[in-house]
């Protein structure tokens, strides 16, 4: 299909990010009202390293930088020791607010070309404080390009997170829904992520729905859990 070799890296955003039509049918133990995350909570630089995995014994490792002099830092995300997720570009802003700058990555099999994914402006994921009744959204442009060169798209990205609720231990659940249109294309995916008492993720279950000319062509489901 001829716009696949631009649609994988959106799909990678999943080690990240989050939307999907149908819904991610996953519920909190219980409503949080009064509840907030501050964004550094749960999108932290390094240096550092968390190692997640999956039922079925499939290990995740993200690696994240120190934070840079210009507020920036990187995430690299690794699916059994193979990068196949890339490298995200994170940045701080002024306001205390964190922003996806940029998404590169490798092939996921030889017949895809590796791409890299520009926001401009940054897309914003999350605001400094994240409050139970303030749905939050934010929107940027977006293109992507073979690295190496070829083929420039233009697209755009939308983001929507909420404080969905606690989980049977207490902890935060907050609920991110993102969407990627490039051309006939979107890409759509719907997380569901548990903070960690110590700051930063504990568990994250994702659903993954690509569609093309409205015909889905993908969907997936993953489940990951912090492991050290």
């Amino acid at each position: 299909m001829r716009h696949r070799p631009c649609l994988w890296i959106l799909c990678a955003a999943a080690a990240l990010l989050g939307g999907c039509a149908s819904g991610l049918d996953v519920q909190p133990a219980r409503s949080a009202p009064g509840v907030s995350v501050a964004a550094d909570r749960l999108f932290r630089p390094g240096p550092g390293q968390r190692i997640y995995a999956d039922g079925a014994g499939r290990r995740t490792e993200r690696r994240a930088s120190a934070l840079g002099d210009d507020g920036r830092w990187t995430l690299v995300t690794r699916i059994d020791g193979r990068a196949v997720d890339g490298t995200h570009v994170l940045e701080r802003l002024a306001d205390g607010s964190v922003a996806l700058v940029s998404m590169r990555g490798a092939r996921f099999d030889a017949r895809e070309t590796a791409q890299i994914v520009r926001f401009d402006p940054p897309l914003v994921l999350l605001p400094p404080e994240l409050a139970w009744d303030q749905p939050f959204t934010a929107d940027a442009a977006l293109t992507t390009e073979p690295i190496g060169g070829g083929r420039v798209r233009d697209g755009r990205a939308e983001v929507e997170t909420t404080v969905a609720g606690m989980d049977e231990l207490e902890r935060a659940m907050i609920r991110t829904r993102l969407r990627f249109f490039i051309g006939p294309a979107r890409v759509t995916r719907e997380t569901m992520r548990t903070v960690a008492e110590a700051g930063g993720i504990a568990g994250e279950h994702t659903l993954l729905t690509v569609r093309v000319f409205g015909l889905t062509i993908h969907r997936a489901e993953e489940r990951f859990t912090l492991v050290e």
